[in-house]
């Protein structure tokens, strides 16, 4: 790698964090629209998991790549890192896809006196292990790469990653599953990016 290509590297993962964060602010209004527009619509002809698998599958996703993008310019987190924060993130989103979509036929098929599927069950049980996982591993590597310039010692910073890996799955899957919290979520991490690429503005 050249000095100019080493020298070019930050500017284009702050490009790829901006992209990504307006990318998921556009998803996240999107789907605060279609559930607040079009709800009956969408029921009509039984698509009410649209606005969930948009936020699950796309902003969500985004919102993560947007966060370890800009963590990635400052050269807080690995290339290899970042793969698999966003890999994780896009595997734990559509797992919480799967069970949301799941959950939410089953509880029409009792409204309307249908069996449910056979394997509900396991399928919302494998889908919420996997997604949380998968969303702990993404939460916990940016946890620790977001504090590794910080005045906390290597021992707090791995306690404090543990733990945002334990707590956040749930608080951030319940949160972007609510019609205007994915749009608060993704608000935050353009305001993060759009933070970083003004410190690096002024920046010596």
């Amino acid at each position: 790698m050249t000095d100019a290509t080493r020298a070019a590297a930050p500017r284009r993962w702050a490009r790829i964090a901006l992209v990504s964060a307006a990318a998921a602010a556009a998803c996240a209004l999107a789907s605060t629209v279609l559930t607040v527009l079009f709800l009956i619509e969408l029921s009509a002809v039984g698509a009410t998991w649209l606005p969930w698998a948009v936020n699950l599958v796309l902003a969500s996703p985004l919102m993560v790549a947007a966060v370890a993008a800009s963590l990635r310019s400052r050269g807080a987190l690995s290339s290899r890192r970042y793969a698999l924060v966003v890999s994780s993130s896009v595997v734990g989103g559509a797992a919480g896809l799967a069970v949301v979509v799941t959950w939410s036929a089953g509880f029409d098929a009792v409204d309307a006196g249908r069996p449910t599927h056979p394997l509900e069950g396991e399928i919302i049980v494998a889908g919420l292990l996997i997604a949380w996982l998968c969303i702990a591993t993404a939460l916990a590597l940016l946890g620790h790469a977001a504090w590794r310039r910080s005045h906390l010692d290597p021992a707090a910073r791995r306690t404090l990653a543990v733990l945002a890996g334990l707590v956040g799955p749930p608080v951030a899957g319940a949160t972007v599953l609510l019609p205007i919290g994915a749009l608060l979520l993704a608000g935050g991490a353009l305001a993060v990016v759009l933070l970083d690429r003004g410190r690096a503005a002024v920046t010596p």
